[in-house]
């Protein structure tokens, strides 16, 4: 809170433009367009932005990991609370888990999100991963052929939007 106090600007403009992030990098993108006062209306401006960003992606995504799990090992509870779960998650996917073999598709690394699952006591069947790949339609297919399911099979839950309408055309 004191952190938040002290860059409300920063933390206020970041929230607003939150929803753009879906993997490491997404973070470093939204920081340098607050940081150089460039707007971001749309996933269009954001996409843009990355692009001209991309020769810094691997320098940050190493750095942004390594600190990640750096504070995962150091102290796992406070690691949580920067990774808290959207209202309501936690109790929708145990009510998930009731009737669907859980399986994960996310742009996070599998260690972070086995971590964050294990403290909620959610059991899950494999974990696709930044590790795999950060596109959710190749990491459907991945899915699809692990488990030899088609896709109608498959119950796919996500909060982007355009992740979403990307992967109803597969059925």
């Amino acid at each position: 809170k004191r952190l938040i106090g002290k860059y409300k600007y920063i933390y206020n403009q970041y929230k607003k433009i939150r929803p753009f992030a879906y993997d490491g990098f997404s973070h470093f993108v939204l920081l340098y367009s607050i940081e150089n006062g460039i707007k971001l209306n749309s996933g269009t401006d954001y996409d843009n932005l990355r692009i001209k960003l991309v020769r810094y992606k691997h320098e940050y995504e190493v750095l942004f990991y390594k600190t990640r799990h750096a504070l995962m090992r150091k102290n796992f509870e406070n690691w949580l609370k920067l990774t808290s779960p959207y209202k309501g998650l936690i109790s929708a996917i145990k009510n998930i888990q009731k009737f669907f073999i859980l399986v994960i598709a996310t742009t996070k690394d599998q260690l972070s999100v086995s971590e964050f699952l294990k403290k909620y006591n959610i059991k899950y069947k494999f974990i696709a991963g930044r590790e795999i790949s950060i596109d959710k339609e190749y990491q459907m297919s991945v899915i699809k052929k692990r488990f030899n399911i088609k896709y109608r099979d498959i119950w796919f839950i996500d909060d982007n939007i355009q992740t979403l309408v990307k992967l109803k055309k597969k059925g």
